[in-house]
């Protein structure tokens, strides 16, 4: 999120990966990864990629059915991190509101 707070998007395993839709984008990153173990990671670089998913059909649709779930997934975090935050604006606008009301 981009007011400096965390959320856990996903919690990867070994033979896992990450990074995929920054590759396909060839964009910044959407989020940050930070492991919570000793872990050992592989870096492809996007010509790289794009080469291997031009040559491996397979490959290519695991990753796309990989990047579905995982897409759908940040929606669902980012649409209940914004309800979270919009309920704490509603409920601050509504003490504002009834402190406006005493005061008349």
């Amino acid at each position: 999120m981009d007011d400096g707070s965390e959320v856990v998007l996903n919690r990867p395993g070994a033979g896992q990966f990450v990074g995929e839709i920054a590759l396909v984008q060839q964009s910044a990153r959407t989020a940050t990864v930070r492991t919570s173990e000793p872990t050992d990671v592989l870096a492809v670089r996007h010509a790289d990629f794009i080469a291997m998913l031009e040559r491996s059909g397979a490959m290519a649709v695991r990753v796309v059915l990989h990047m579905i779930p995982r897409l759908r997934q940040i929606d669902e975090a980012t649409i209940a991190h914004l309800r979270k935050e919009n309920a704490k604006l509603a409920k601050a606008a509504k003490k504002e509101k009834s402190k406006k009301k005493k005061k008349k």
